[in-house]
């Protein structure tokens, strides 16, 4: 492990709770359709 690797770890932990705190506030149908647009064709909850 070298350190880009920790600091891309750390980088998605911080995007993950910025993401769960918006949803908290009620932005969690808002999410999921802009998680949808983000998902490539095909995958599965489409």
């Amino acid at each position: 492990m070298q350190v880009q690797d920790v600091n891309r770890l750390l980088k998605q932990f911080d995007d993950m709770q910025r993401m769960m705190k918006k949803m908290k506030k009620g932005g969690m149908a808002k999410m999921m359709r802009s998680m949808k647009g983000m998902m490539p064709p095909g995958f599965p909850g489409r």
